[in-house]
């Protein structure tokens, strides 16, 4: 049995420490035995963990430099026979190496982000402290191009794990689509776009509310609101943060509370992301975004910007949409696009919850008539309407189906924790 020790500074919505929670849990028991440790408190989703029988560990860190921490995480790791220390994101990269090393354990370290925020004296302690990593990890292609020249090694002494999730967490749910729009507020018939995150501004809430705005404003000058189905949407906005009085002040200013909604802090995120239809991710950086993963996973039509890993994920046009981050006028007319062609000749044939499992709008029979005629309807269509713009997308059909068969074959949680065992495997011997 390998003890594994995951360190990280609390168990929070982060797209880091979801990837803990999954490492964590996903573990094959027979084999590896994990623990997580929390230099602060042990954050809102440890009972999540600790139901599987794993134990959460809070340190919890007094404000500054906290010297302690070394010898508080010595003694977890000689009290629990720990083999492996595995630490995320910058404190518990900083503090997790120096208690590895003083107790002569391997560690894993793993960088979430295109971390542009850190300063000159982070990178040169990020170059000491790499001479004490026995892994280094990046979660995407451009995290480990990123490190690589910010700490001036060879990009091959860093090793790319992509982030997985689970797409069979988005069924066997004992609720329906209609019960979770109505415990939401949301009507029946109103479509969904939803932005999911922290409230920093790293996440770029601001300039999508900007392209919202002018979405709205434009289509009224035109009183083409109902011709694009915006009077049936409804926007949520899920998460908090420093920046979520700046943000309902930006919603008011433009008039959008009635379209609008803040949700606050949510554990029941495959819910939501059940009833949307658009997730849109309008970051500023990004490592390789979990929500992106788990909307694609559960049938929604994500529109992100082009910025960090998110690209090695989203092929613009193919299985979601890529915008240049600050676009306004770009992230408007994707949202305007996709919602004309809903309202139109398309529906989102969303995967919903019917009777507690997950079914198909269309239906089998749907399925199996496309299987049958597979290519004679699109070659009609091609016929018929040669030359139609619309024609050089994708159905929003085939693209959500594009999107699933992405998560499920390059960014699978199976994929991602048998990756981190062979790696655990091999720093063992």
């Amino acid at each position: 049995m390998i003890n594994v020790l995951y360190v990280i500074w609390s168990l929070g919505l982060g797209g880091a420490e979801q990837v803990v929670i999954s490492l964590a849990k996903g573990l094959d028991r027979n084999k590896f035995k994990p623990f997580v440790c929390c230099l602060n408190d042990e954050g809102r989703f440890a009972e999540e963990v600790k139901k599987e029988g794993i134990q959460v560990i809070a340190l919890n860190k007094a404000k500054g430099i906290d010297f302690s921490l070394i010898s508080k995480m010595v003694r977890v790791i000689k009290e629990n026979n720990i083999q492996i220390i595995h630490t995320h994101l910058w404190g518990a990269n900083f503090w997790g190496r120096f208690a590895a090393s003083a107790a002569k354990v391997p560690v894993v370290v793993t960088e979430h982000n295109v971390d542009v925020w850190k300063s000159s004296l982070h990178f040169m302690i990020d170059r000491f402290l790499f001479r004490k990593t026995d892994c280094f990890i990046a979660v995407s292609e451009t995290v480990r191009n990123f490190y690589a020249q910010k700490l001036g090694i060879e990009k091959e002494e860093i090793r790319v794990v992509y982030n997985g999730v689970d797409t069979t967490m988005s069924q066997g749910h004992n609720v329906t689509r209609s019960q979770v729009k109505a415990s939401l507020g949301v009507k029946e018939d109103e479509k969904v776009i939803a932005v999911i995150g922290r409230l920093v501004p790293q996440k770029g809430m601001a300039f999508f509310l900007e392209a919202l705005r002018e979405m709205f404003n434009a289509n009224l000058r035109e009183s083409n609101a109902n011709g694009r189905g915006l009077d049936k949407i409804k926007v949520l906005i899920v998460g908090e943060g420093p920046l979520l009085e700046s943000h309902k002040s930006q919603v008011a200013s433009h008039k959008l509370n009635d379209k609008v909604k803040f949700l606050g802090f949510r554990k029941d995120i495959q819910e939501i992301l059940s009833i949307t239809d658009i997730l849109v991710l309008p970051s500023s950086r990004e490592g390789l975004p979990m929500i992106l993963l788990e909307a694609m996973g559960a049938g929604a039509i994500v529109i992100a910007t082009r910025v960090g890993g998110t690209p090695e994920l989203v092929q613009d046009g193919v299985n979601g949409y890529l915008v240049e981050y600050g676009d306004i006028s770009g992230l408007r007319e994707k949202l305007e696009d996709i919602l004309s062609t809903v309202n139109g000749s398309q529906t989102i044939e969303k995967t919903t919850m019917d009777d507690g499992r997950w079914t198909k709008d269309e239906g089998r029979k749907d399925e199996t008539r496309e299987t049958k005629d597979e290519g004679r309807k699109d070659e009609t269509r091609e016929t018929k309407d040669e030359g139609r713009e619309d024609e050089k997308d994708l159905s929003l059909k085939k693209i959500r189906e594009n999107a699933r068969k992405t998560v499920e074959e390059r960014f699978s949680l199976k994929k991602m924790v048998e990756e981190h065992e062979g790696i655990y495997d091999q720093l063992i011997g």
